[in-house]
């Protein structure tokens, strides 16, 4: 038998996930999954809130075993983020099959504290990929950039009239969804359990499912532009986030084509 702990003391060192992921190393043996949402241990001095560790099966793990050990001594993955804003990690964590269609399991962590430019409890959810590929330390603010996969962020629901934001918490729940559209690739639904009206009473809750793509490429959308207004006078540099860029991609500024793009990864694009 192993137990797992932390050797130092953090603040809220209290796992709220635990998740069977099946052989996502495919070396014959069952993988374990703890979310730590609200622990202040991480790898980087600049983080956000929350941690999840894989664990890999092996008949070798034995006896008290320390979570900051997992990628060194422990055969696993540590996943954490050095994006301030990033808040909640791994309160859920799911398998969702072959959701790219490239013959491999799929992963998604949730983040349904998470802000968005300084606005509170929007919510992520990371799709990761290529999960047998990933380092031993896995920085989920470079999902869609150096990491394979993409990121699914929440509403902030700002409401202007009260000034005041009320974010949905995207990514509180998550289940896989079967191939829910019949195309033969699995989808997934994942949970925003507060939604408030302009006068800032809550409203139902919502439930997305995110369809699957065979494709293999990330769905083209726009999450936030930097800066998000100013001037069209040309010559200023703008970072356009999202997914699913690619390098035919145009940039246009009220109608005029920026003078200069390039595509820094999939999600994420530099124009001016």
């Amino acid at each position: 038998m192993a137990t797992f702990e932390f050797r130092d003391k953090y603040d809220y060192p209290y796992a709220y996930e635990i998740s069977h992921v099946g052989d996502l190393n495919a070396d014959g043996l069952d993988d374990l999954m703890l979310g730590y949402p609200e622990t202040t241990y991480s790898l980087s001095p600049i983080h956000g809130r929350g941690m999840t560790f894989l664990i890999f099966g092996s008949p070798k793990l034995e006896g008290k075993l320390f979570l900051e050990d997992i990628g060194v001594t422990v055969p696993g993955v540590i996943f954490y983020s050095s994006n301030p804003e990033h808040d909640g990690i791994g309160r859920r964590i799911a398998t969702i099959g072959d959701f790219n269609n490239d013959g491999k399991t799929d992963l998604v962590i949730t983040a349904p504290f998470s802000g968005i430019e300084d606005r509170n409890n929007a919510g992520a959810a990371f799709v990761l990929f290529e999960i047998k590929e990933l380092p031993n330390f896995v920085d989920l603010d470079q999902v869609g950039k150096s990491v394979p996969g993409f990121v699914i962020l929440g509403d902030p629901l700002y409401r202007p009239i009260i000034q005041k934001t009320f974010g949905e918490m995207l990514g509180f729940g998550l289940s896989p969804a079967g191939d829910f559209n019949g195309d033969q690739v699995p989808d997934f639904a994942i949970l925003a359990p507060i939604i408030s009206n302009v006068a800032g009473v809550p409203e139902p809750a919502r439930a997305y499912v995110i369809y699957g793509d065979g494709s293999r490429q990330a769905p083209l959308a726009v999450h936030r532009v930097i800066p998000g207004w100013g001037p069209m006078r040309g010559n200023t540099r703008v970072v356009v986030e999202g997914s699913g860029f690619r390098s035919d991609v145009q940039v246009f500024f009220g109608g005029i084509l920026a003078s200069g793009i390039q595509v820094v990864s999939e999600s994420q694009i530099e124009a001016l």
